[in-house]
């Protein structure tokens, strides 16, 4: 299976019914998605456990809110 065509997928941590750590990993494992093309946002602090759950999936950018669009320039996509 081919992934979607997008440059890049920014997920929301808090979601309803998947979360974005579910949603990046359905993601890679039925489109076979690039995980450094999956940006994690957040309004909270997302805590070291979850950072190395993303890790484990290849899922390794977190941006927090309220954010500034420069913000993205640092990830090197």
């Amino acid at each position: 299976r081919n992934h979607p065509t997008f440059d890049l997928v920014i997920l929301d941590f808090e979601m309803p019914n998947l979360n974005g750590y579910e949603t990046a990993k359905e993601l890679i494992k039925l489109y076979n998605y690039p995980p450094e093309k999956i940006v994690v946002l957040s309004g909270a602090i997302i805590t070291s456990n979850y950072k190395t759950k993303f890790s484990a999936l290849g899922v390794n950018k977190f941006i927090e809110k309220p954010f500034d669009f420069s913000d993205f320039s640092s990830l090197n996509i």
